[in-house]
């Protein structure tokens, strides 16, 4: 059993775990492991908060900023990979330079 994973649970009912006991705040301990893995509980409350399935963590997933670091402009190819020319119709853009992510080269490992 994980007490990290009741920590905030027994901390808002006034708890602290102290090494791998639990304690009040004064120090007084209120539950502690046996050598075969299981809990001796001194107060009817911390083994409520134990007993009862812990808090599913949530999963955070960081996405990664594209900066300007990660961008190179290169010629634009057709799928035979020929040079596109620009089109002399369109001032505003030019579509013979495009802008792709640029490869990380990494180390040989």
């Amino acid at each position: 059993m994980n007490l990290k994973d009741y920590e905030k649970a027994l901390e808002e009912k006034g708890y602290k775990i102290v090494g791998d006991k639990i304690a009040t705040k004064r120090g007084d301990v209120v539950a502690f492991p046996t050598g075969s893995g299981t809990f001796i509980y001194a107060d009817p409350r911390v083994e409520q908060i134990m007993k009862a399935e812990p808090p599913k963590k949530k999963k955070t997933t960081k996405k990664k900023k594209e900066t300007t670091d990660d961008l190179e402009i290169v010629r634009a190819r057709d799928e035979n990979g020929h040079f596109v020319p620009d089109d002399p119709s369109t001032p505003d853009v030019n579509e013979a330079w495009v802008v792709r992510t640029a490869k990380k080269l990494t180390g040989k490992k």
